[in-house]
């Protein structure tokens, strides 16, 4: 199995981190973006939207982050990370749909008020209103607890992590608190941020994101 993106990418990111968890190293490799380009021909002839993730599983095409996750479950069904019982599964993909569609669009846009130099605002605030509801919804969610389910980790703390470079990084930039009103994330932040293999991540993910934004005012000068 091959699993296509970059770990900057938050929907690839909680895919590299299940496979790790899953002991998978040898059975899914993760060769990069054929092509170097999102939108290379190689690419696009595995996933025609040119966005990452996309799978290959012997010939098997697959996009989607989420789909992919639960495809990796289902095939590799050791060491289960959609623990617990119906409810609890049924909150862990919650949390993993709130983080894509509902904490990623603000942050996005946040970043993009932060290069324009706004610091305050109306804009400003309906997108950290926007990013504080879908945060309250997740802390409502989670049982408290080193995890976010079941004291065991799951798919849900791997949607988090994915996104918490993102978020400390842009809670911190326009000085507030991403933990305020919500201990059980906290508590999660608290246990999480601080490992060494969370660590190494960032540095990796830094690294990209200092990448990226060259690229990205090479490109605007042209």
């Amino acid at each position: 199995m091959k699993i296509y993106g970059a770990r900057l990418s938050p929907y690839f990111e909680r895919l590299y981190l299940q496979v790790q968890a899953k002991g998978l190293k040898g059975k899914v490799e993760f060769p990069g973006v054929p092509g170097g380009d999102l939108k290379s021909a190689e690419y696009l002839a595995i996933n025609p939207m040119g966005k990452i993730p996309a799978m290959d599983d012997d010939g098997f095409l697959l996009s989607e982050s989420w789909a992919i996750s639960e495809y990796i479950e289902e095939k590799f069904p050791e060491k289960p990370m959609m623990t617990g019982d119906m409810r609890q599964r049924a909150k862990i993909r919650a949390i993993g749909r709130i983080c894509d569609f509902e904490v990623l669009p603000p942050v996005n846009a946040l970043y993009a008020l932060k290069a324009k130099g706004i610091e305050e605002g109306e804009n400003l605030e309906a997108e950290f209103l926007k990013l504080n509801r879908a945060l309250d919804c997740v802390e409502m969610f989670m049982e408290g607890g080193d995890f976010a389910f079941a004291n065991v980790l799951s798919l849900a703390d791997f949607s988090l992590m994915a996104n918490v470079f993102f978020l400390g990084d842009v809670y911190k930039s326009f000085g507030r608190d991403l933990a305020a009103g919500r201990p059980k994330l906290g508590h999660w932040l608290g246990v999480h941020t601080t490992t060494d293999s969370y660590k190494e991540a960032v540095k990796i993910r830094a690294t990209q994101l200092a990448d990226l934004r060259k690229r990205k005012a090479a490109a605007a000068k042209k």
